[in-house]
């Protein structure tokens, strides 16, 4: 069974983005890097791949997710619906039964771009 967890995460994403270039005999485009910083507060909604069990998982274990909806930043769509993601349990907690109640916390550290290729992300979960 997939959980949904939404995370409202202070981004601090520096990612560059290289477009395709065709080559011609007549002509040779060279590829543009752009460099994109997400806004802060960007909300980002993930399904687990992996499940997370704090009677079984530690802090530092990773765990992999899909993104549930499509990061669009300035009308530029950085990262698609489904895209792959990574993450590290930062804490865990496990429950003492009535008295502790068990504690997950975790960040992104990358998410998978439309070519393939890993980009290292940093975020911060922000507690309510």
């Amino acid at each position: 069974m997939y959980k949904i967890i939404s995370l409202f995460l202070t981004v601090s994403l520096s990612l560059f983005i290289a477009s395709c270039g065709a080559d011609s005999k007549a002509e040779k485009v060279e590829k543009a890097t752009v460099y994109v910083t997400m806004p802060e507060n960007t909300a980002i909604t993930v399904v687990l791949v992996d499940s997370i069990d704090t009677d079984i998982q530690l802090s530092g274990d990773e765990f992999r997710a899909r993104l549930s909806q499509p990061i669009v930043v300035d009308g530029y769509t950085l990262f698609a619906d489904g895209a792959e993601v990574k993450g590290i349990l930062d804490k865990v907690v496990q429950s003492g039964h009535l008295k502790t109640p068990a504690e997950l916390n975790f960040s992104l550290t990358a998410m998978q771009d439309g070519s393939g290729r890993w980009v290292n992300v940093g975020t911060n979960m922000i507690l309510e």
